[in-house]
């Protein structure tokens, strides 16, 4: 039987990926680590940036969640958050703000900047340009 913080992980990424801001408030109020991760390595603000629920990754990064934490393949928040973009940039502006990092390679080399250049994404790729990213 999961352990009682298993299933509040569960919980809290079902919320995220809703963009469920109240769900999310209720069980960081609970006490439930912002930044726990799933055996994958994926954390609430893998699912709220897959969602592109700007509203979650601020509450999520307020509460205490790491920026850029990775999962098993080495993929942060931020690239999620660029490869589920579908032209939406208020995500990747707040990880970015948050002080995201778009040059962290995952597993295989590829960064959050790259990502955003290889899928053609120029709303993004622009936001990089504009200097709201480190480096």
């Amino acid at each position: 039987m999961p352990g009682k913080a298993h299933l509040r992980l569960g919980d809290l990424i079902h919320a995220a990926l809703a963009c469920d801001v109240c769900a999310v408030r209720r069980l960081l109020d609970d006490g439930l680590d912002p930044g726990i991760a799933n055996a994958q390595g994926f954390t609430a603000l893998h699912f709220a940036a897959q969602a592109r629920c700007a509203a979650v990754i601020s509450l999520l990064l307020h509460a205490g969640a790491h920026v850029d934490p990775r999962d098993d393949w080495g993929n942060t928040p931020l690239s999620w958050a660029v490869f589920h973009a579908r032209g939406e940039i208020a995500a990747v502006a707040v990880l970015l703000a948050a002080g995201a990092d778009p040059d962290a390679p995952n597993h295989v080399g590829v960064t959050p900047r790259e990502l955003a250049e290889r899928l053609g994404a120029d709303k993004l790729t622009a936001l990089f340009a504009q200097g709201t990213a480190r480096g």
